[in-house]
């Protein structure tokens, strides 16, 4: 009984360590996207003339 409760304790603090780590790397990765998209905008704005949404 105290074992398996132990482990469920350790499989349930797993998961969430990899929740905050999947939410720190979520920032960086929004970032990197967000910078893409900013320079494909600026690209179609200087080749068309006009100011496009990214």
């Amino acid at each position: 009984m105290r074992g398996a409760l132990a482990r469920a304790l350790l499989i349930g603090l797993c998961v969430i360590g990899l929740c905050f780590i999947a939410y720190g790397a979520m920032i960086p990765a929004k970032a990197w996207i967000a910078q893409i998209l900013l320079d494909r905008a600026f690209d179609q704005s200087l080749s068309k003339h006009r100011p496009v949404k990214p």
